[in-house]
């Protein structure tokens, strides 16, 4: 409007008041959008008590006047002072925006009714954009705070938390080992598969055999078995992780162990990969239970293994092996016996003066003399397999 500023402070004075229906939009926001914090919370007060608060529209020009004014915190603040009612409440819920900031307000903000905190918290979180989103989970207190309060059907944000959450491992894995059970079979592998991918390589803060373990048998048959067995044994896991991983495929449920043994080549790849036997007696107890299930389950891929690993096994008589050897030995042993010709995948096994298998005998029996660890009984078991 073209008039001097005391005249048109005056006509706002008098026009404002009138304007409270939607058609009348239009000559509110040109006068809405000229008032300053103090004239702005007056006009709050007074379409409360004239429209309660019904008017989306004008709803909508207050809050974004308040925006403008850096005022929200104080328009808050008043429509906390008013007596509760829906329109309130929707109006409330507009100033509120999908940041890190508003997020931590409204989970402090003891005025608002429990019921509305969870409601609200998840229309944001279900609106927030990608950096927002990413912004909230990013702070430890905030983030924990969120969790805490989420309701137990709030599946879509849970979901998305997976995604764009950019969640530290072990706030990941309380999540998902909590949704489980709510998720279909292809939500929980895809889950699972990135779960498995971040703990597989490293220590976490859980149960941690446990954790894998329910992981795998989420998986079931849809189990990559050769890239579980790589990524939780190549060279770059610490030996106490790759031991505590194959604990956990041992102890897998069936279908994901039986995915496991049908890749058991992949195992004795990733062992070979270390250059060292460096996991534990537990872990080479393990490895020998899997290697012996799958010369039932997959034997082409178990007398592969055992012809990668007997070498290997046999210059390490320092470490505790000879459980895997009683299982190596006589898969590699009857293959030799009964073979014309020695199977191309067993040629690099350095026994080549086999005799009919007298020189694979007396191999054995130096290593098992020659070692201070491996267990005398383990001699008399190969012996009896072969």
């Amino acid at each position: 409007m073209d008039l001097q500023p005391h005249l048109f402070v005056e006509v706002r004075e008098r026009f404002l008041p009138l304007l409270v229906e939607e058609r009348q939009l239009s000559l509110a926001a040109s006068l809405i959008g000229t008032l300053e914090v103090d004239d702005l919370m007056a006009e709050v007060s007074h379409l409360d008590i004239a429209t309660g608060l019904a008017v989306p529209g004008l709803v909508d020009l207050i809050v974004g006047r308040a925006h403008e004014l850096n005022g929200i915190g104080l328009l808050r603040e008043l429509l906390l002072e008013l007596p509760r009612h829906d329109s309130r409440d929707r109006t409330l819920f507009a100033t509120l925006t999908a940041s890190p900031v508003d997020v931590s307000w409204l989970l402090g903000e003891s005025r608002v009714p429990d019921d509305l905190v969870r409601v609200w918290l998840v229309a944001m979180l279900m609106s927030a954009s990608l950096s927002d989103f990413a912004a909230i989970f990013s702070d430890v207190d905030l983030c924990g705070r969120v969790i805490a309060t989420l309701p137990a059907n709030a599946i879509d944000v849970r979901h998305r938390m997976f995604s764009d959450g950019g969640l530290s491992l072990d706030v990941y894995l309380d999540l998902l080992l909590d949704l489980l059970p709510a998720l279909d079979l292809g939500e929980a592998r895809d889950f699972s598969s990135d779960a498995l991918w971040r703990c597989l390589p490293t220590h976490f803060e859980h149960d941690e055999t446990q954790t894998i373990i329910r992981l795998l048998g989420a998986m079931g048959d849809g189990l990559d078995g050769a890239w579980a067995l790589r990524r939780g044994l190549e060279s770059g896991v610490p030996p106490t992780v790759a031991s505590r991983n194959l604990i956990a495929f041992n102890l897998a449920p069936t279908g994901a162990r039986g995915r496991i043994l049908a890749a058991v080549d992949d195992l004795a790849h990733a062992l070979d990969g270390r250059h060292v036997i460096d996991v534990d007696n537990s872990a080479i107890n393990a490895a020998a239970n899997l290697l012996a299930d799958a010369n039932d389950y997959a034997w082409s891929a178990a007398l592969a293994a055992s012809g990668r690993l007997l070498p290997i096994f046999m210059r390490s008589q320092q470490a505790p092996v000879s459980a895997l050897v009683a299982v190596a030995f006589p898969t590699v042993y009857r293959e030799y016996a009964k073979a014309n010709d020695i199977p191309d995948l067993l040629k690099f096994v350095p026994f080549m003066d086999w005799d009919r298998c007298r020189s694979a005998r007396h191999e054995l029996v130096s290593a098992f003399l020659g070692s201070a660890v491996w267990a005398p009984g383990d001699l008399a078991l190969t012996s009896c397999r072969c």
